[in-house]
Parts: C-alpha cells; sequence; structure tokens
C-alpha cells in the first residue's frame, strides 16, 4: 500500500460486527481481499477494478462496484465462505 490513498468506504469496507474481518480492493489490480484479524488474506475469485466493498448485516455475501468502462460500473455480489 505504499503511496496509496486509503479511504474507509470506497477501498475497504469493515466485516459485520464481531467478525474480525475486513474486504479491501487491491489497489494495483483492483482485486477483492477479505482480510481476518490475524492478518490471513483470501482473494475473492474473479474480481477486478473494484471499489466500494461492503458486507451483507450477515457476513456470507460481499458486494463491490466494478468498472465496466467510462463512468459506468456494475454491482457485483459473492457468498464468502465463514472459516
Amino acid at each position: 500500500f505504499d503511496n496509496t490513498v486509503i479511504v474507509p468506504g470506497l477501498t475497504f469496507g469493515w466485516g459485520p460486527s464481531g467478525t474480525k474481518v475486513m474486504a479491501y480492493a487491491e489497489p494495483a489490480k483492483g482485486r477483492i481481499v477479505v482480510m481476518d484479524g490475524d492478518g490471513d488474506r483470501r482473494e475473492v475469485g474473479g474480481t477486478k477494478d473494484a471499489l466500494l466493498p461492503a458486507w451483507s448485516t450477515d457476513g456470507s455475501r460481499l458486494a463491490w462496484l466494478e468498472r465496466a468502462g467510462r463512468n459506468r460500473f456494475v454491482v457485483r455480489v459473492a457468498r464468502v465462505a465463514r472459516d
């Protein structure tokens, strides 16, 4: 994350209360990565050009915006396995 502006809500989203997880959009590639309280990371497969990661209230799904062209975005949703 050197020389990268970290913006809560834009580049990362905290998991639901009590889960100790967060999801962030990898700055260079825009992939979504889920990180737990121990610092272990898992990439969410198939993600690219991602922004605004946000969790469902029960922590089972993760939504984000994906760039789909100039000034166009698509909402993506993925199920996230709990450990």
